[in-house]
């Protein structure tokens, strides 16, 4: 259901996840930024107004991501990458536990026990996402 007032919420934590978080990247093209310090790889990009930061690991998999929308600061941390499809293997990693806490009160704890593989017609991002906003929507 489209709702404008939530419209910046729902583009930014599709952002913070790690398949919406690439295609966000991607998206923002030059404006995407790499840099590594101190043996630490760092992703940045806009998305819903705002600034993401990624931390990322050496297969280049976020373990840590912040942003601020408004007053509110998110922090989203990926731990377990894998495979966790059992019934055929995709070789899509994505992480099996993701926590996520907004001004440092937890929002989510999600284990992920099994992943059903891609199905041709599905969306990554609802179209009620960026229905709404401004021509913003990541490529597929």
């Amino acid at each position: 259901t489209p709702m404008p007032a939530a419209l910046a919420y729902r583009q930014l934590h599709y952002a913070l996840m790690p398949i919406g978080m690439a295609k966000t990247a991607k998206a923002a093209g030059d404006a995407a930024k790499v840099t590594v310090a101190g043996g630490v790889t760092t992703l940045t990009f806009p998305a819903a107004g705002t600034t993401v930061t990624a931390t990322l690991n050496k297969y280049m998999e976020p373990v840590k991501a912040e942003a601020k929308l408004g007053t509110d600061t998110y922090v989203v941390t990926y731990e377990q990458y894998g495979d966790w499809n059992d019934d055929a293997k995709a070789d899509i990693y994505l992480p099996k536990h993701v926590t996520e806490t907004m001004n440092g009160m937890p929002l989510l704890d999600l284990t992920v026990t099994k992943i059903a593989p891609y199905r041709r017609g599905c969306s990554a991002s609802p179209r009620s996402v960026w229905a709404s906003g401004p021509s913003s929507r990541p490529s597929s």
